[in-house]
């Protein structure tokens, strides 16, 4: 498919993994289901973006191609690391002033066509974001 979109946010580890879960679901890379993550990338505006290709273009190659349990372990750690911490947070997930409260946790995402900025080889993005919630 190539117009897929995702945005899911939360601040469950099992929610996490769920999200890379649909995020690595692929149709029409090598893999027959499961897109396996070849590289990364840290940018302050998309923050962690994973890629199916080797790296290239600022981002760095995995070891090993990894599957979404595989990279869940080192997404979960990044979230609470100091370069996360610099990421610009995506509209809607921001430390936004309401009559609630809210707790940091992250965002798993894409844009249109399933890139992540520029970069057309994204199997998704990682921010830190956070969850809004009510009284």
């Amino acid at each position: 498919m190539d117009n897929r979109k995702l945005v899911i946010n939360g601040e469950e580890d099992s929610l996490l993994q769920k999200a890379l879960e649909l995020a690595f679901l692929q149709e029409g890379v090598d893999q027959a289901t499961e897109a396996l993550c070849r590289s990364w990338k840290f940018s302050k505006e998309e923050g962690l973006v994973l890629s199916w290709a080797k790296g290239g273009n600022g981002f760095s190659d995995f070891p090993v191609p990894m599957n979404s349990a595989e990279v869940f372990p080192i997404i979960k750690r990044w979230l609470s690391s100091e370069e996360a911490a610099q990421v610009t947070p995506n509209e809607g997930s921001e430390d936004f002033d309401h009559d609630g409260h809210n707790e940091r946790g992250w965002e798993v995402y894409c844009g249109d066509w399933g890139h992540v900025g520029q970069c057309h080889t994204a199997i998704c993005a990682v921010k830190p974001a956070y969850c809004w919630m009510g009284k």
